[in-house]
């Protein structure tokens, strides 16, 4: 005979389905269009000018500071930039509109 099902282990189907769910949309949601402006994460120990060297390293100009430091908005003529951004050093590069109010 099986014992109860606690209310954690209950919980953990629907609890599950839900994170995977806000995950998949914030995906989408936050996926930089190629072309636009992008907004890109980097390392909270790189100072400004490491940070601008990045960006220069990455072909791209900066547009603006973001709230902290380490996340700057950054466009580029050519396409490409979020994979430029991702190998000069950016942890997470993202749609500045779709997260424009946390920066």
């Amino acid at each position: 005979m099986r014992a109860p099902r606690s209310t954690f282990e209950a919980m953990m189907p629907p609890l599950a389905l839900a994170v995977s769910s806000f995950v998949a949309v914030a995906a989408m949601t936050l996926t930089p269009h190629d072309g636009a402006p992008v907004a890109a994460l980097f390392a909270p120990s790189l100072s400004r000018a490491e940070i601008l060297q990045r960006i220069a390293l990455a072909d791209a100009a900066l547009v603006r500071h973001g709230a902290f430091d380490s996340i700057v908005v950054a466009a580029a003529d050519t396409p490409g930039l979020p994979d430029r951004l991702r190998r000069a050093g950016a942890w997470i590069v993202f749609d500045p509109v779709a997260i424009g109010g946390c920066l």
